[in-house]
């Protein structure tokens, strides 16, 4: 049922992609210095209401400053093609009083976000302090999303983890490299809101901290069901394992081994 759901939703998608709606046009500069966080706002409006390919183009490196892609969407849904570098601020007042996230997607139902390119977290600027903001930033960050697949964009130097998923369903992430922070993917739910159909397939990279994966579920409900994790092969320091609360695993072959009950 499920590889049925996903094929057809693919293909919808695919039928949408000669809308592109390209940031620069919109514009982003592209130069490493200036925010173009405006630029992608006014973009994302567009491809919001239009549909299509939200294109990020490659031979560019774009400045974001602390920024949040939300829906609902008119469209029925949302490619955002990643082929170009993006950058963090380089100082941690950027976040002013909101650290949590760095980029996020918010209410956005058959998103598709994949490409070659790359998120920069500069995450030095975090990883020897805390601010008054809270916690330090994900790089990116994917809330109550429906028919979610991520796939194929690197991420590195996240302020904290490098995704993470809170109150989604039937989301695929595959073909991940996440190079250092503290947790690779921390799936958090709080409330009766289920996480469900959750996959992580073919992910690789390094991780610093404890726990490279978390789920953290609520004990409401049924908590985190049908969570399939399958060739993630993570690397760093002795010991690092996953935490998991209130998790349902299907399927799991990792390394480091994740164990969830």
């Amino acid at each position: 049922m499920f590889f049925f759901i996903l094929a057809g939703f693919l293909s919808s998608n695919s039928a949408r992609d000669g809308n592109i709606v390209d940031v620069v046009k919109y514009g982003a500069k592209g130069d490493g210095q200036t925010d173009d966080a405006p630029a992608f706002q006014e973009a994302w409006k567009d491809a919001c209401s239009g549909g299509g390919t939200f294109l990020i183009p490659e031979g560019n490196t774009f400045l974001l400053y602390p920024i949040e892609f939300e829906g609902p969407c008119k469209a029925s849904g949302v490619h955002v093609q990643v082929l170009g570098k993006i950058v963090s601020p380089t100082k941690a007042q950027a976040w002013e009083e909101q650290c949590n996230d760095w980029i996020s997607f918010r209410k956005i139902d058959n998103l598709i976000v994949d490409g070659s390119g790359e998120f920069d977290g500069n995450g030095k600027v975090w990883w020897s302090k805390r601010l008054n903001c809270g916690d330090r930033p994900t790089n990116v960050a994917f809330n109550e999303c429906t028919n979610l697949k991520v796939s194929g964009i690197n991420s590195r130097n996240s302020g904290r983890n490098h995704f993470s998923i809170s109150h989604c369903d039937n989301a695929v992430i595959s073909n991940i490299t996440a190079i250092a922070p503290e947790e690779m993917f921390y799936v958090f739910q709080k409330s009766a809101v289920d996480i469900s159909d959750v996959k992580f397939l073919d992910i690789q990279g390094t991780c610093q901290g404890e726990h490279a994966i978390s789920f953290n579920c609520s004990s409401y409900g049924s908590g985190c069901t049908d969570i399939e994790i399958k060739n993630v092969k993570i690397t760093g320091n002795d010991g690092v394992d996953a935490f998991c609360k209130n998790a349902h695993v299907e399927q799991s072959l990792t390394s480091p081994k994740v164990i969830c009950s």
